[in-house]
């Protein structure tokens, strides 16, 4: 089910968010809410069987939510 939401932000930021989601060709609301997922599922991921090095290391990478996994294993280069 979805629920509206009014927020409040930087109009440079608005227009910069604006312009990103429409070059990933996603909503703007799309992608508030897939970053925010990504935020709640990180906080939900156990790193308590992972030794001290890679808990340092864990949520470095950040993947973008517009990444087609098929598309860049097809440009992989061998």
């Amino acid at each position: 089910m979805k629920a509206k939401l009014t927020i409040e932000l930087n109009e440079l930021v608005l227009k910069r968010a604006t312009l990103y989601s429409k070059n990933v060709g996603m909503s703007l609301s799309d992608l508030i809410e897939s970053y925010l997922k990504s935020i709640i599922e990180e906080d939900n991921v156990t790193t308590k069987h992972m030794n001290d090095d890679l808990k340092k290391m864990f949520g470095i990478a950040k993947v973008p939510v517009s990444l087609n996994h098929k598309e860049v294993n097809r440009k992989r280069f061998y």
